[in-house]
């Protein structure tokens, strides 16, 4: 045409520009996301996104309240809408299929008892640990033919229930894997359903894998693989996954669990020394805090060190002087340091009772003195007890009350 030959850009309508924007994007490509290089294009891509941005935004926000209001069925609605616009959405796959979790999991014993049958009717897609790359072709080569075989035998074994016994979680994280095979936290929530809903541990290990091996370091993967083959009793396993996630990404979920485990296995020292050569690695305060608290009840209770149990909540008020839990566990601990203290003092006094005791000559009289003395010993115990109780009440009370006030001066 003529316009081609001078320097005014072309007409807003040319054909050309609608094939760009009409292209089909490939299968690993996100449709919304805008490759032209036509600044007029690119603008009007970028308001449209921008608003579009916003709708998902708001409506998900909305999804979260109806959640936290126990009404589900309205955020299932919006989740599904907004997967409408951008079935993309990584955060509304992740949502939904966490709601229909939820849902099948606070079902009827029966309902579940029949999902579960219907779930295992069919073979379950094979999950093939592959790199990030070839995640998506390895994985999805017939993604939605299993899925239809597995949905369409299903209902012919189960005419007569209702739709609600067809694990509709599954499905949802179905598609939410099938369009965001990226998302560790799809596969690490799938996981955790087939493990505690559905009760398939085989499949959940897998799912496992499939997010460690998009994500090697992820401590939240770690974290709870780890805590499911403790639970099977794989204690090694489970020590392995901690140790190498705390390596590269410490966090206090992972210490306070991989420091559980050895004292579990009678490993205190192993214990303290993990507990003393990862503290100061943590990047939050709550979490050092968390970590102190742990090491304070491994000092009191396992090596019976009440002085650096206390020294350990001292450390955690002064990472966090706020924390509620720290003075709580410090107002506690010191109570009972002192009725400690105060029994062993009132215990010395008690066995010098047995020693100035004078037995007599006959078998009458030391019996009546030995009687005699048992009473005494009762009684001076039965004061000691509340005498103990009295001062540690009392140590509580006024720790307590400083933590209250040094609280709110920090709120104010």
């Amino acid at each position: 045409s003529s316009w081609k030959n001078k320097r005014h850009p072309p007409p807003p309508d040319f054909d050309e520009r609608r094939i760009i924007r009409q292209s089909t994007p490939s299968s690993s490509v996100n449709p919304n996301t805008n490759n032209s290089k036509d600044p007029i294009i690119n603008r009007n891509a970028n308001n449209k996104n921008q608003q579009q941005h916003n709708e998902i935004k708001s409506r998900f926000r909305s999804a979260q309240q109806f959640i936290k209001r126990g009404q589900w069925s309205k955020a299932t609605s919006l989740l599904k809408s907004i997967l409408d616009i951008d079935p993309y959405d990584a955060h509304s796959h992740l949502a939904l299929a966490r709601l229909e979790s939820r849902r099948e999991r606070g079902g009827a014993a029966a309902a579940n008892q029949k999902n579960n049958i219907l779930a295992s009717s069919c073979p379950l897609p094979k999950v093939i640990t592959t790199t990030r790359e070839g995640a998506s072709s390895a994985f999805f080569a017939n993604h939605n033919a299993k899925v239809n075989r597995q949905r369409s035998a299903a209902a012919a074994n189960a005419a007569d229930a209702k739709p609600e016994v067809l694990s509709l979680a599954r499905v949802a994280f179905q598609d939410g894997t099938k369009y965001c095979p990226n998302s560790v936290h799809l596969w690490q929530a799938w996981a955790l359903h087939e493990q505690t809903v559905v009760g398939n541990i085989t499949f959940a290990r897998e799912l496992y894998e499939k997010a460690q091996s998009l994500d090697s370091r992820n401590s939240y993967v770690s974290h709870a693989y780890g805590l499911m083959e403790r639970k099977l009793g794989n204690e090694e396993h489970a020590r392995q996954l901690w140790t190498n996630a705390i390596q590269h990404n410490p966090t206090a979920a992972l210490i306070t669990s991989l420091g559980s485990l050895e004292v579990t296995c009678g490993n205190f020292d192993e214990a303290r020394n993990l507990y003393k050569s990862t503290v100061e690695a943590l990047k939050s305060d709550r979490e050092r805090t968390e970590v102190y608290i742990a090491m304070a009840w491994l000092e009191e209770c396992h090596f019976g060190d009440l002085d650096s149990a206390v020294k350990c909540i001292e450390k955690a008020l002064l990472v966090s002087p706020g924390s509620s839990r720290a003075a709580v566990a410090l107002a506690r601990l010191e109570g009972r340091r002192v009725g400690k203290s105060r029994s062993d003092r009132h215990g010395n006094n008690i066995v010098g009772l047995d020693g100035n005791e004078d037995h007599g000559d006959d078998d009458g009289t030391m019996r009546d003195r030995t009687i005699g003395a048992s009473r005494k010993r009762a009684k001076i115990r039965g004061k000691t007890q509340k005498t103990n109780m009295d001062e540690e009440a009392y140590v509580v009370r006024k720790l307590l009350s400083e933590a209250c006030h040094r609280s709110s001066v920090m709120n104010r």
